[in-house]
């Protein structure tokens, strides 16, 4: 007898459990203040009910890689170094340094002494410059003009943000006293990385830029022919963003 009323009672139980299972979920209409039934099936419906919409379904599995590559916007320019060619394309003969010796950039041998460069605009900075002067610049020999054919008057050091387009500023780095300063004259192909150089004239004018290395230092120079036959040392170089 006892058993028949515990399998009786645990057969009641079970039914309302199923019964509690079956049936449908509800919410408050913030509108009316009437339990609405989980039936709704569309946003449309629950939105005339006065519900909240459903909370939206991830359709796909993101991978690690996706998940960084959406992390980093692609408008957030990178760093890297500045691979210094021949101009010929036949030869890599360094990088340029991270750092400067007497206040001008040299030619790193090896990736140990090279900088870390990023292209922002027209200007190039470097890493681990000072917060006065992060910038590639030309530093141009006061009251010299950088067209005179066969001189080499600008040479490649740190100087302040100057505004693209503007010609020759004075510097206020006591490091580079008699020099005067060009550092918006930089463009970076981004296809390609390769970075090349137009100095500002006197005029507000442009001219084609030629980078030089002579004695392991880097000249910016508009017409080469002439320094190149003088000082047979020098070469024309090109420099790419890596």
């Amino acid at each position: 007898m006892f058993a028949r009323l515990s399998l009786l009672a645990w057969s009641f139980s079970l039914l309302w459990v199923c019964t509690a299972s079956a049936k449908p979920t509800t919410e408050f209409s913030r509108s009316s203040g009437i339990e609405v039934s989980e039936t709704l099936k569309t946003n449309a419906e629950r939105l005339a009910a006065g519900l909240s919409p459903f909370p939206p379904v991830r359709r796909w599995l993101s991978s690690r890689v996706d998940s960084a590559r959406r992390g980093v916007p692609s408008s957030i320019p990178t760093g890297g170094q500045i691979l210094v060619r021949s101009d010929d394309g036949t030869s890599n003969l360094g990088y340029l340094s991270d750092g400067t010796v007497r206040g001008f950039y040299t030619l790193a041998p090896t990736l140990l002494g090279a900088g870390i460069f990023t292209s922002t605009g027209k200007l190039l900075h470097r890493s681990t410059a000072t917060t006065e002067s992060p910038y590639v610049a030309a530093l141009i020999a006061v009251n010299r003009n950088i067209l005179v054919a066969g001189t080499i008057n600008a040479i490649l050091g740190d100087s302040a943000a100057t505004d693209p387009g503007a010609k020759a500023q004075p510097n206020n780095d006591p490091v580079f006293s008699g020099y005067d300063i060009e550092s918006a004259i930089w463009t970076h192909d981004l296809g390609t990385g390769s970075v090349t150089a137009q100095l500002v004239q006197d005029d507000g004018t442009t001219v084609s830029t030629t980078i030089i290395l002579f004695n392991d230092n880097f000249y910016l120079i508009p017409d080469p022919t002439t320094v190149l036959e003088r000082y047979t040392a020098a070469q024309a170089v090109t420099f790419t963003l890596l």
